[in-house]
């Protein structure tokens, strides 16, 4: 009899059990059934940095958003520090919202770095009045001509068309900069792109918030070595100051040059002699012996 009863228990177990494998079976085809046929909509978030954000990465290397970004002034200047820390609040405002509007425009953000490297470079020369000028005629080469540098024929009418555009009057970007770094005589060598400079002048004048198109020429930077024209004047001088005429492959000296004499121990003895004499107001050793004995003869 306990035989029988054990027999018909594991029938039984085995029935519920097939029943609630069943039940689970049917349950999980609903769920393939309700994803397959009917989508839930997928919240996407969208990222976006911030103008501030992408000046403190890309001009300070700043990633910490809890980090100061150092703020210098005029009294700095001509010191050895980073030379993005002289920009002035106006200037990072400035160059966050540039950011942001190349950004939008598809422009590759390196056009921006430059901008803003070339802005601080002015603000850590104290607003251009520490800089050295260049073509005053005191640069030589290795061969003694003297050397000059401009801009490039593109470059310049940029610049001419910059400086006489009336947005130049209203335009955030500092006019003191505009102008100097338009000199030849300062950012002939080393300068922004003029182009897109003069986009980012009439974006951000007359207070004009709506966005400008940029044409696709700023999508990737492009970057031009030795962007400038370099002079070469046609005489030469020697240690910066005689000036030598070429002409057909002959050279005559304009003006006349003295030998240099070898520097012997000779030549230093009479040196020193000659100095001796000149300091005591005589003119050779009697005239020395008289003035030093001749009240004991």
């Amino acid at each position: 009899m306990r035989v029988v009863n054990q027999d018909i228990e594991s029938r039984i177990a085995i029935m519920q059990l097939d029943k609630r494998n069943a039940q689970n079976s049917h349950l999980a085809d609903t769920v393939i059934s309700a994803g397959t046929h009917e989508k839930p909509p997928v919240e996407r978030s969208t990222v976006s940095i911030s103008g501030e954000a992408l000046l403190r990465q890309r001009l300070f290397h700043i990633t910490d958003p809890n980090r100061a970004v150092p703020l210098l002034g005029k009294a700095e200047c001509g010191t050895s520090r980073s030379r993005v820390e002289f920009l002035t609040r106006d200037d990072r405002q400035l160059l966050g919202d540039v950011y942001e509007w190349a950004r939008e425009q598809g422009a590759d953000l390196k056009y921006v770095d430059e901008l803003g490297s070339r802005l601080a470079f002015y603000r850590e020369k104290d607003d251009g009045r520490i800089s050295v000028r260049g073509n005053t005629g005191r640069d030589y080469n290795s061969e003694g001509h003297k050397v000059y540098h401009s801009f490039t024929d593109k470059d310049a009418a940029s610049a001419k068309r910059i400086l006489e555009s009336g947005a130049l009057k209203t335009t955030r970007l500092d006019q003191g900069f505009i102008r100097y770094i338009t000199d030849k005589d300062y950012g002939s060598i080393y300068h922004n792109d003029f182009d897109f400079m003069e986009q980012v002048i009439n974006r951000f004048s007359n207070g004009k918030d709506e966005s400008q198109p940029l044409t696709p020429r700023f999508a990737k930077y492009e970057y031009l070595k030795n962007n400038f024209v370099r002079t070469l004047s046609k005489e030469k001088y020697v240690d910066g100051k005689e000036s030598v005429q070429e002409d057909q492959g002959t050279q005559s000296i304009a003006k006349k040059t003295t030998k240099t004499k070898p520097i012997t121990v000779e030549s230093l003895r009479d040196d020193r002699r000659a100095a001796l004499f000149k300091m005591m107001n005589v003119t050779s050793f009697k005239s020395l012996f008289a003035l030093l004995f001749g009240d004991r003869r």
